[in-house]
């Protein structure tokens, strides 16, 4: 592998605990069912703008966009507010993004955070400096599991498909990898489901960071 394509959230750092308080914060004000904790963090993966049609739809009511404007905000300034307290950068991570750099390995993020919420995170937790290039849910027509995110960075940086491995912790992340035509890893370390991941026949199924290091 040359070119390793990352996840953000539940897969470089661990902000569970952030996107709990701040989805339960939502519902609250803004008069949704507040989703157990394993239903909220089975939309870990994909965007807040797929995540709140979904949650009202299974709700039964009906928001119009500037109800679904408000969700948003309201999300975003809770998650704003408990972010950098409550995320922490995964065991091992940094080692070994710096290991794969030294390497001369091209690093990169597809997540599903916008652009300016991930940059602030990759600043705050200093990991800014690994990465070649990021691409956000803002970035692309398509959210996860459409594979704009990937081809995107495939078409940008000249990459080979074959050549590439999309490493995530959810199965959005492997469907949309297998969606573009890279390999897919999926990473066990924060996963909601490793039964879901499974299920997407990964090329790699690993369990700690630093096995990133021996993918052939």
């Amino acid at each position: 592998m040359q070119n390793y394509l990352f996840d953000f959230d539940g897969t470089i750092v661990d902000s569970r605990q952030a996107v709990l308080k701040s989805t339960r914060t939502m519902c609250q004000e803004i008069g949704l069912p507040v989703p157990t904790d394993d239903v909220i963090l089975n939309y870990m993966g994909i965007p807040l703008e797929a995540m709140v049609p979904d949650m009202v739809t299974k709700a039964g009511k009906t928001f119009s966009p500037a109800d679904y404007d408000h969700a948003y905000a309201t999300f975003r300034k809770a998650y704003r507010a408990n972010e950098f307290e409550l995320t922490t950068v995964f065991p091992h991570m940094k080692e070994t993004l710096a290991k794969l750099q030294q390497r001369g390995h091209q690093l990169f993020i597809v997540t599903s955070k916008n652009s300016h919420s991930l940059a602030l995170g990759l600043e705050k937790f200093g990991l800014a400096q690994y990465f070649t290039g990021t691409v956000g849910s803002d970035n692309v027509a398509h959210f996860k599991p459409a594979p704009d995110g990937v081809l995107t960075v495939l078409d940008e940086y000249h990459l080979k498909a074959d050549e590439s491995v999309m490493i995530g912790d959810a199965k959005y992340d492997l469907q949309m990898g297998n969606a573009a035509g890279v390999h897919t890893c999926g990473c066990t370390w924060a996963a909601f489901s490793v039964a879901n991941l499974k299920r997407e026949h990964p090329d790699y199924l690993i369990d700690d960071p630093a096995e990133l290091l021996t993918l052939d």
